[in-house]
């Protein structure tokens, strides 16, 4: 009978440390479970966050923590469709997804203002300093509010790229562009409008049959696309300064997913998340360089505006920001402190 009394007592010790407790209904990893977690993108495989940013987290994640949670990435549409990818991580289907607040902006209006507003940044080292370390991490702290209150952890804010103008027409001035049409999303369409630009939409993928055929003469989009969607094949003209100098990307997981693992595997996924984002800032720089010096040397010419027409791009970005303030008392704040991030630079 002490026999099977220390048996059970033995079984009950065991299961207790390898398998699972329950806190409040949750379930939570023990300290020595592998774990696997679905990362999706809504990048390409041959893109900076794909290839390099994701493939290094998931590696060092892996050696850090002695290959207990393991990454597995998916490219778009191999588990779900881009503009699902929010849903589905929220449901906890998928356990991550690295996107842009824009695909998401009805579910999080935030999104819109985290993504990068016209002439908001001049480069992606300015992007981030005011993402993470702006008044304390403020802006980060809000967003991750936002992202919180949908079942999300928000793990870290990346840039993805300058989004410039591009035109098949020669431009010496914002008066060339009256008229024209002009490929545009979300508020780039608002700032498009308010220059008198004719605005068409259509999916990223489909530009470069738009651009041959002159259903589009123009596209806002980043220097990469020169590239990998082989603009430089049919745009003529690439149109400084940028629209935008950062559009930022995120990278987040489901809350409870998060809230399950280990504190020490916490403390690896946030560690390694933030030492990528110096890594993603001068490697996305360099291929921005490498992409238009390319363009150039097929023929594309680099204009830059005159600085008054430079100085009306920039006050009508900034007069439709409020648009987007009001969306609600986190938006309002976030632009707020964009204006003072601004004014503190001079450019406000």
């Amino acid at each position: 009978m002490k026999r099977f009394t220390v048996i059970i007592i033995t079984l009950v010790f065991v299961l207790g440390i390898s398998f699972l407790s329950i806190e409040e209904g949750k379930y939570v990893y023990a300290s020595q479970d592998q774990i696997t977690w679905k990362i999706s993108s809504a990048f390409s495989p041959g893109s900076l966050l794909y290839k390099g940013m994701l493939t290094k987290f998931a590696e060092e994640v892996a050696k850090r923590s002695n290959n207990q949670l393991q990454i597995k990435k998916y490219p778009p549409g191999a588990l779900v469709k881009v503009r699902e990818l929010f849903n589905v991580v929220q449901k906890g289907i998928v356990q991550g997804g690295i996107s842009a607040g824009l695909y998401h902006a009805r579910v999080i209006p935030e999104g819109i203002i985290e993504t990068g507003l016209p002439q908001s940044f001049l480069n992606y080292n300015e992007a981030v300093e005011f993402y993470y370390r702006y008044k304390n991490g403020r802006v980060i702290s809000l967003i991750r509010e936002a992202y919180a209150e949908k079942g999300i952890y928000y793990l870290a804010i990346y840039p993805l790229a300058s989004y410039v103008l591009m035109t098949k027409f020669p431009v010496k001035n914002l008066s060339d562009l009256k008229g024209k049409k002009i490929r545009t999303f979300g508020p780039y369409s608002l700032l498009a409008k308010k220059l008198g630009w004719a605005t068409v939409s259509i999916p990223g993928a489909e530009q470069y049959i738009a651009l041959q055929r002159g259903t589009v003469e123009g596209t806002i989009y980043p220097f990469y696309a020169l590239e990998m969607y082989k603009l430089k094949e049919v745009i003529n003209y690439v149109i400084l300064p940028p629209i935008t100098g950062s559009i930022m990307t995120d990278f987040y997981i489901n809350k409870k997913a998060w809230d399950r693992l280990p504190e020490n595997l916490k403390k690896i996924c946030n560690d390694v998340a933030m030492e990528l984002v110096p890594w993603v800032c001068s490697e996305t720089e360099r291929l921005d360089k490498k992409f238009l010096n390319e363009a150039i040397k097929k023929g594309v010419k680099v204009v830059s505006l005159p600085e008054k027409d430079v100085q009306q791009l920039r006050s009508v970005s900034i007069s439709i920001w409020d648009v987007f303030a009001k969306k609600g008392p986190r938006c309002k704040e976030l632009i707020d402190l964009l204006k003072e991030y601004l004014k503190e630079k001079g450019r406000l």
